[in-house]
């Protein structure tokens, strides 16, 4: 998350703490005066004042330990919501330690209850909206953040791509590299002289440099200790870009053993069991939802047009490669006219009109909460990929066996992303794949949240840098 670079000034952090302690007066007193509404005698048992002054003690502790992050230049949405519901909770359960800490009997659990609904969408409410603010006012050009390039241009590509988006509020001033000047401006990144000139910048643009970030690859920098030292003596953040990095394609982790920096493959989140359960719980209780309520009467209207439209099956079964490589079947329904000599669904080309439709609207999908109910899917994953293709991309595309450590899903990260990666340069089918494996690597419960919220209210295509 570029900790030292994104570190959030002191009277920042102090503006947010004010108004975080505003919400909690104000979620307080609705919490008090909604309790009182319904039990007065049990609400004034104990005054407004002593809630406030609880609810205060034991805010300061939680917001001590998740520190605001939403000042950052870079950072996600949902890790930001993720961090702000940790503070939430942790705020929550303080407030009824220090409650049964000092024994008071009188203390209504409904003002309990109320405030802990009322502060935690207070604040995150509050954390992303403010966020989206700083990234308009970042977006126009305010606040920005000037940063220097050294290395291969091959090694610095990605952050590059990664940076340079208009809500961080940051500049690329360009790059210093032994690379040639073709190669930088197929990258589109300004080529400002060789590595050997990059200490001389830096001391005749003093001030104007907020950060560099230097590539460890065969291409030399100059003398790298000495830049160190420069940046150090003059308060740039330095940072340095292992090659090894964009070599393996895998996220790693740093860590050191006595002295000696060791960057090791960063284990997938939902390799862990507790990640899995949560994953699990969520698609049980939405597909069970989903299945007993909405979906029958879709199925009832779906059967009678298909079957007006075009004999045949309502349904039919499609087999999949799923997780740990495991083969399962599909279910959806039929959009195109049916064989019964070859006992198949014909071409996409060959669809009716109605089943046209539903392939537009993704309709055709809903019929795969039975596979999600019954855990060979997922609300959120990979694309699905018959087991022909999962062959032919293993053999071809790199680290594409991590999608296969996720169960595929309904809908993912691709695909509200349009299908549209960073890199044009690359075919689609690789761009997709691309961001399956980001969000193999990178998972959390609110990233999925995330992305089903996008997925139903169609918003236009997240073209976050992943891979």
């Amino acid at each position: 998350m570029l900790k030292k670079y994104n570190t959030t000034h002191g009277p920042v952090r102090w503006a947010i703490a004010m108004v975080d302690i505003l919400l909690v007066i104000v979620c307080m007193t609705v919490a008090y005066k909604l309790t009182f509404a319904h039990h007065p005698q049990t609400a004034a048992a104990v005054s407004l004042q002593k809630y406030i002054i609880a609810a205060i003690a034991a805010y300061i502790p939680a917001v001590a330990v998740f520190r605001p992050i939403l000042m950052y230049r870079v950072v996600r949405g949902d890790i930001i919501v993720q961090r702000t519901l940790n503070m939430c909770l942790l705020h929550v359960l303080m407030l009824l330690t220090l409650l049964f800490a000092v024994k008071d009997p009188l203390a209504s659990r409904g003002v309990f209850v109320f405030y802990a609904v009322f502060i935690t969408f207070a604040v995150t409410v509050f954390r992303l909206t403010t966020r989206r603010l700083v990234s308009k006012i970042r977006k126009s050009g305010h606040n920005v953040r000037r940063i220097l390039l050294a290395g291969p241009v091959a090694d610095l590509t990605e952050l590059h791509a990664y940076l340079t988006r208009k809500e961080y509020g940051i500049e690329i001033l360009g790059i210093f590299t032994s690379s040639s000047e073709e190669q930088c401006t197929k990258h589109s990144i300004k080529r400002l002289g060789s590595a050997y000139e990059l200490l001389s910048y830096l001391q005749d643009h003093e001030g104007q440099v907020d950060a560099l970030f230097c590539a460890t690859g065969n291409d030399s920098t100059g003398d790298t200790r000495q830049i160190f030292s420069f940046c150090e003596n003059h308060l740039i953040p330095f940072h340095l870009v292992p090659a090894v990095g964009p070599a393996m394609g895998h996220t790693l982790d740093a860590l050191y053993l006595g002295e000696a920096l060791v960057l090791a493959p960063r284990k997938e989140p939902l390799l862990n069991f507790e990640n899995r359960a949560i994953k699990r719980a969520l698609d049980l209780l939405c597909s069970a939802l989903f299945l007993l309520t909405v979906f029958p009467v879709i199925y009832i209207v779906a059967a009678v047009i298909i079957k007006l439209k075009s004999p045949g099956p309502v349904l039919v079964v499609h087999e999949r490669t799923g997780w740990n490589k495991r083969a399962f079947r599909t279910v959806k329904f039929r959009t195109a006219p049916y064989s019964k000599e070859e006992n198949r669904e014909l071409t996409e080309q060959q669809e009716f009109p109605f089943g046209s439709f539903m392939r537009q609207t993704r309709l055709d999908k809903l019929p795969m909460f039975i596979n999600i109910f019954f855990g060979s899917m997922s609300l959120v994953g990979p694309c699905p990929h018959c087991p022909q293709q999962s062959t032919e991309f293993t053999e071809t595309r790199e680290k594409y066996n991590v999608n296969l450590r996720v169960k595929p899903g309904l809908t993912g990260w691709d695909r509200i992303q349009g299908h549209i990666g960073e890199d044009l340069q690359l075919p689609p089918t690789e761009q997709r794949i691309r961001a399956d494996i980001w969000y193999a690597e990178n998972w959390t419960f609110w990233l999925d949240l995330r992305i089903i919220y996008r997925s139903l209210f169609c918003s236009p295509p997240d073209k976050n840098n992943n891979a």
